[in-house]
């Protein structure tokens, strides 16, 4: 799916899980959440997006 890892919960620092959800019209999206705390970024129709969502931390210089 994506060569990029997946930061930890920026909450409890467990791991993160990515969830594919296909939906009507051939659009899937994707998701990624905490699998303890259940923390999760909205869902995207381009997993490297969600990806990208989930690993943006406030003090990593990267505005958006």
């Amino acid at each position: 799916m994506t060569n990029e890892k997946l930061k930890p919960c920026p909450f409890c620092g467990c791991k993160a899980k990515i969830l594919h959800i296909p939906c009507m019209d051939n659009v899937d999206v994707f998701q990624i959440f905490c699998k303890e705390c259940m923390a999760m970024v909205k869902a995207f129709k381009n997993l490297a997006e969600a990806v990208e969502a989930w690993n943006r931390r406030v003090n990593d210089g990267r505005n958006g």
